[in-house]
């Protein structure tokens, strides 16, 4: 039999559970803690014969309360003994909302919607056996721009670095170097300076970048993060000026 306790803010003691149940960077209290500042958190405590199996987050804000676990999957059941527990904790709020939630919910006052359209890889366990899914001429490519990379850039240096490791400025170059990108495209940049800071705030906890260095210079970087052994890719870039560079030298000894 379920039950269900409801509790005030962050559940900072349940981050492990809400990692290895929910499996999403989003539903974690650290990201929530960034990217929603301004709301009221509430939490949820969901048992089935004294184990816990579900954790809900919700945010308030204004007359609305948003349901904070994205990209999870919750039982109907569950969901609407919640929402009758946000209306009688929360009178000022009218309606609930849930994101990126992959059942359909049919409850007053409530509103739904898709949050996101990832593509999820599984990777090999090994870079050998990752070079041996990629096709012949990509491992010949590969193996043959690096050489000729270091070879004309002896002083290039490729860094991973993770958490509190990583420096607020490789994030801003990064998302400069990306911002810059989307210019040429003719795309108007999806990171304001908003964003960087909360992507730099977050990478202090689960984050990882990884990018390469020339003469002191980044010129090229990802910033992802990982979580329960996932990682999740969200910033790629390259400097067209170095990569014009490298193209040209490496056109000679084509």
């Amino acid at each position: 039999m379920n039950s269900i306790e409801w509790f005030k803010g962050l559940p900072l003691e349940y981050e492990s559970f809400l990692i290895e149940r929910y499996d999403s960077y989003m539903t974690t209290c650290r990201y929530i803690e960034v990217y929603y500042p301004s709301f009221e958190i509430n939490y949820m405590l969901v048992s089935n014969d004294g184990c816990l199996t579900d954790l809900l987050i919700f945010g308030n804000c204004g007359n609305s309360s948003t349901c904070l676990n994205s990209l999870t999957e919750i039982d109907q059941n569950i969901i609407d003994e919640c929402s009758k527990k946000i209306f009688e904790k929360n009178p000022s709020i009218q309606r609930i909302k849930i994101d990126a939630s992959f059942k359909e919910y049919f409850f007053k006052k409530a509103l739904l919607y898709h949050k996101c359209n990832d593509h999820i890889i599984n990777l090999p366990s090994t870079m050998d056996d990752y070079y041996l899914e990629l096709g012949y001429h990509t491992r010949k490519n590969i193996k043959n721009r690096k050489v000729r990379l270091l070879r004309d850039f002896p002083k290039a240096k490729f860094v991973t670095k993770f958490g509190a490791e990583i420096d607020e400025f490789v994030i801003a170059r990064i998302i400069e170097l990306n911002r810059d990108r989307m210019k040429n495209k003719g795309i108007i940049p999806g990171k304001d300076d908003a964003e960087k800071d909360n992507i730099y705030k977050y990478s202090q906890h689960y984050g990882c970048v990884a990018y390469i260095e020339i003469d002191g210079v980044i010129v090229a970087g990802s910033i992802s993060t990982v979580l329960n052994k996932n990682l999740f890719a969200h910033v790629i870039a390259h400097d067209n000026n170095f990569l014009f560079i490298i193209l040209e030298k490496s056109a000679c000894f084509i």
